[in-house]
């Protein structure tokens, strides 16, 4: 090879290494450029898409002057990560769900709500405060929640004698070929766990382990798609006829399409809570609490359930969602989070041999 060619091969893969060097850390970095660029009269919102309507975001920017600058994540893991390697720099409002909270905590990416600037407080339902996550809730304020559950075409499984269980999604004699499941590795874990031994709270063995990897390497043959966000998509497009899936996703399609169902497991289940946190880097609290409290305002609450599907964080009189989809404070009371009683490290060992598989 010549000097020439051997330095024009130089050039080009130092030209590709910076290249994407360069957008790396505008991955990373986006939000708090942003931050710097509108400092003034600017908030930067990092939530899950299809939570608030842009039409009531633009509503609050010309009511108020304040520009919203909204940044998306697709998964917990994608905001933690994000959020840990800019340490918040360039977030001001942040909507993680319960277990992430805990995290950010930990973390101190996140800091203490001034309560006396929230006009709703006294609204919020009891049974969503005092959570593992944020036992004294002095940094996070329950938003939208709702429950994890089974979706069903019934065009494809005969629903008349199929058990109302996680057997469905579990038990190789029972569940369907072809299943839609969790891509959440920390979800699929301890779902596997709760199947497998009625609780998650125990303090976990390599045998538990071991069968808990065991279980979900199995059920790997007839998953046919890993995805949460996507299981509405699975069960109308009639490539799952069985889905793990959320309330409001279910609830969303309900009306349209009359032979989908939704099913809570009756061993139990689980719930999430979309949180409303502050980033600790943030120094915006005025107008952070003027946008808090605007999301908390009754019509901006109703709209945003009716159209996602949400359960409600405050009291409501007369339910607007089925109590199918919203479970009753009585209910409430039994479903379970998932909280981080397996080490990080041990979910993502056994979801890098599950995913190589």
């Amino acid at each position: 090879m010549s000097r020439d060619s051997s330095r024009n091969t130089f050039l080009l893969r130092l030209g590709i290494g910076i290249f994407w060097l360069i957008a790396l850390a505008s991955f990373l970095y986006f939000p708090a450029l942003m931050h710097v660029l509108y400092k003034e009269r600017s908030l930067t919102i990092f939530t899950w898409p299809s939570i608030l309507d842009s039409r009531y975001l633009t509503a609050f920017e010309k009511e108020t002057g304040i520009k919203l600058h909204i940044t998306y994540y697709e998964s917990n893991q994608e905001l933690f990560g994000k959020l840990q390697a800019s340490r918040g720099v360039g977030y001001d409002v942040i909507m993680p769900t319960d277990y992430t909270v805990e995290m950010l905590i930990k973390e101190k990416l996140i800091k203490k709500l001034d309560r006396s600037k929230l006009f709703f407080f006294n609204r919020l339902n009891r049974h969503l405060l005092g959570a593992y996550c944020d036992p004294t809730n002095d940094y996070s304020l329950p938003y939208f929640w709702g429950i994890y559950g089974i979706g069903i075409n019934r065009k494809m499984i005969d629903s008349t004698t199929m058990p109302t269980s996680w057997k469905l999604i579990f038990d190789s004699q029972v569940a369907p070929r072809g299943i839609g499941m969790s891509d959440e590795s920390r979800e699929a874990v301890l779902m596997a766990a709760y199947y497998l031994f009625g609780t998650i709270d125990i303090a976990y063995n390599k045998e538990q382990i071991a069968a808990i990897k065991k279980l979900l390497i199995e059920q790997k043959s007839w998953v046919e798609a890993y995805s949460e966000t996507r299981s509405e998509y699975l069960l109308t497009s009639e490539s799952c006829p069985v889905a793990l899936a959320l309330s409001p996703d279910i609830y969303k399609i309900k009306a349209e399409y009359l032979h989908i169902d939704f099913i809570v497991p009756e061993e139990g289940s689980f719930i999430f809570v979309d949180s409303i946190v502050v980033s600790a880097a943030s120094d915006k609290d005025e107008m952070i609490y003027q946008f808090i409290n605007y999301l908390y305002n009754q019509e901006v609450l109703e709209h945003h359930r009716k159209k996602f599907g949400f359960c409600s964080p405050v009291y409501e009189e007369v339910p607007l969602i089925p109590q199918g989809f919203c479970p009753s404070d009585e209910q409430l009371a039994h479903l379970h989070y998932f909280k981080d009683v397996i080490p990080q490290s041990v979910v993502n060992d056994i979801w890098i041999t599950i995913m190589s598989r």
